[in-house]
Formats: C-alpha cells, structure tokens, sequence
C-alpha cells in the first residue's frame, strides 16, 4: 500500500490532519503524521531526520507520498530524501498540495487503490473543489472525462437518477464512501451529474471531482455507468445512497 507522510510545524496539527484523513481513507490507511522539535515535540518546527524516519516506516515499493505545510517542512523534506538512497527516494513524491484538503484526496485515492501517480495528481489538484464552489477557480471541473463520452450510444450506457435527503449533502464523508465504492469496479467508468445545478458530469472516483458538483439536500442527482459490469455498480451505488449515504 501506498504510504502517507504528513509534516507540519505544529505536531497537533498533524495529527489532527491525520484523523480526518483516516476517517475518509479508512483505519488501515499506512499514514504517519511528523511535525514539531524538542524534547516532546512540543515546539514549533521540522527536523529532515525525524522526516526521513518517517517515511522509511511508511515506505513501500508502491511508493509515498508527503505532504508538507509550508517554508522548512518544504526543505526539510528535500534533505530527508537526499538522505535516501536513489532507489528508494524516487519513489518517493513530495506534493505542493494544501496540507488538508490533499490529505484527504490521497487517502481516498488510496483506498480504491490509485497509483502514485493518481494519487499524486488527486492531491495536487485538491483544493479546485472548494474554489469552484466559492466561485474563484475557472478550473474545469469535467476535464477528466474521456473525449468518448459524448460519442457513447444510449444502448451502451445505464444511469440511475436520485434525490439526496443527507442534510449535509454529498461531501466528504458521503462522498468519501461514494468514491471509495465506485473505484472497487476498476473496469467500469462511473460518471455524477448535478441535474438541479447543472454541474457535471464528473468522474465519480474523484472525491475532488464530485465534491466540486456542490450537492446538496434536495439536490437530484444522475449517476452513469459505462463499461464492464455498469448495472452491478449502479445497483451497489444506488443502495449506498439510498440506504447510507441519503439517510435523513
């Protein structure tokens, strides 16, 4: 499994980072949390030892990935991989991403089993959700749809339609849960579409992605499957809905 490094000056914070994070990716999830100097890392500050330390308990061949605040966490996870050897540190990925929000894209990419790279990729585009939804991104939140799509033909294509009742809609755990279920059909593309809002569709194995559609109670939604084993997933996707996710 891919691991996780999280830095930050502030060693509570870190850990706070890294409960949400296991509560969206699941307690299995190989993710450390690394912050703070002195004797009970009780001061604010990063060391490249304490760093190196920590990705070699979360190292695998599937590689990690780390995620830093800001300033010397940045340079101190430089040092720490150049005290690695070659390798290992090339499997090793830091991300500019926001300390929060790409911790959260990451563990729910590892938990469906996204490479590195994906998982990467997931982290570093992290914070487009929220920005689209406050209305200062000009990001495009459906560039992730292969150019096919719009060529598919009715007959090969199934969709299911729904009102969510959730009070808190569909965001992160909801929508945690909805993209960690999508993604345990890796031969299947599952695409989301706000109808009320007019957003989407978007790829339904981005909690990124579905987050930025801006779901809410009493918002309807159509979910599309295209691919290998489209009407079990939509039959798995619409009980989680109805049954877990759109509880009242």
């Amino acid at each position: 499994m891919i691991g996780i490094v999280l830095i930050s000056h502030s060693r509570k914070l870190a850990e706070g980072v890294l409960d949400l994070a296991r509560e969206m990716g699941g307690e299995d999830l190989n993710i450390i949390a690394v912050g703070g100097v002195g004797k009970n890392d009780d001061s604010l500050g990063t060391t490249a030892t304490s760093i190196h330390d920590a990705i070699e308990k979360v190292f695998s061949n599937d590689g990690v990935l780390v995620l830093m605040d800001l300033g010397s966490a940045v340079i101190n996870a430089e040092f720490a991989l150049e005290m690695m050897p070659k390798e290992k540190s090339k499997k090793v990925y830091l991300c500019g991403a926001s300390l929060v929000e790409g911790a959260v894209a990451a563990a729910v990419q590892v938990r469906i089993g996204a490479s590195l790279d994906k998982v990467f990729k997931e982290a570093q585009n992290s914070l487009a959700a929220k920005q689209i939804q406050l209305g200062v991104s000009e990001l495009e939140i459906n560039n992730d749809l292969p150019p096919t799509l719009s060529e598919i033909k009715e007959n090969e294509e199934t969709f299911f339609r729904l009102v969510i009742n959730n009070p808190v809609g569909l965001h992160a755990r909801p929508a945690a849960r909805f993209v960690e279920k999508a993604g345990s059909f890796p031969k299947t593309n599952i695409f989301v579409t706000n109808i009320t809002r007019k957003k989407g569709p978007v790829s339904g194995k981005s909690i990124i992605r579905l987050t930025a559609l801006g779901v809410r109670q009493g918002d309807e939604i159509q979910v599309t499957a295209v691919g290998d084993n489209s009407n079990v997933a939509l039959e798995d996707l619409r009980n989680l809905l109805e049954t877990q996710i759109n509880e009242k």
